[in-house]
């Protein structure tokens, strides 16, 4: 009996491990998304823009006039990887998600073995 409180403890600590994971994952996913939407934000203002217009790119504490074209390059080339540093997020949540099931369910069955066991023995 010692050692199924010991297992149940040990998997309920797991549990709460994976919760905070979670938790962290779900956080960085939020800022990713909204970096993106950001950057579209961005591109979009971009596409507005005409050739008379100057862009300007801030390097260090200095605005430096930027190239159009070099500029919604830029932007479409960071929101592409935001996109995929997004997508990796996503995959790594739902790897998280299957872990803390996997542990729940383990919790479930240990209970429902500990508590089926007392009235086995009894009936031996």
């Amino acid at each position: 009996m010692a050692e199924t409180q010991h297992a149940l403890q040990r998997l309920s600590n797991d549990y709460r491990t994976l919760q905070g994971q979670l938790q962290d994952k779900i956080t960085g996913r939020q800022t990713l998304e909204s970096q993106v939407a950001e950057n579209r934000s961005v591109l979009a203002e971009l596409s507005k823009a005409t050739s008379n217009n100057t862009v300007y790119k801030l390097i260090g504490p200095v605005l430096m006039p930027q190239d159009l074209q070099e500029a919604k390059q830029n932007v479409a080339r960071r929101i592409e990887l935001l996109q995929q540093e997004l997508d990796k997020a996503e995959l790594t949540i739902r790897t998280v998600q299957e872990q803390q099931n996997s542990v729940r369910l383990s919790i479930i069955k240990l209970q429902q073995e500990s508590e089926g066991a007392p009235g086995q023995a009894v009936s031996a």
